[in-house]
This record gives C-alpha cells, sequence and structure tokens, in this order.
C-alpha cells in the first residue's frame, strides 16, 4: 500500500443495514484498506478468529452498569 507504517492507512468496515438497525451486520473479517494520499484502496481478509464477516450491531451496545 506504499506506506511505512500501517497507522498511515485508513480502514473502513463494511455495513449491511437492515431495519430494525439492530439486525444490521457490520464484516470486521474484510475490512476494506484505503491510503488517501495514492487513493489507492483493497480489501483484505484478516486471519485473527475473534472477528466473522457478520457481527450484529447489537453486539456493540452499551451495557448499564
Amino acid at each position: 500500500m506504499q506506506v511505512k507504517d500501517s497507522r498511515e492507512l485508513c480502514y473502513y468496515a463494511l455495513c449491511v443495514v437492515k431495519n430494525p438497525v439492530s439486525n444490521s451486520t457490520v464484516n470486521l473479517k474484510c475490512p476494506v484498506v484505503v491510503n488517501e494520499d495514492t487513493r489507492r484502496c483493497m480489501q483484505v481478509i484478516l486471519d485473527a478468529d475473534e472477528y466473522n464477516m457478520r457481527h450484529l450491531l447489537a453486539e456493540f451496545e452499551e451495557k448499564e452498569g
């Protein structure tokens, strides 16, 4: 991606919006990586097992207490 440090890149997660919104999912396994300076981008597949292709948005709700 023509950078020295991965912090120079932007990372985007793809989301499928459904009704109700709490049924929407986000793909954390395959983010889109963008180099804003060169306008190059690619989708990567992470090896990390803790990320899935379909996380419900409801999983990220703040819990009281």
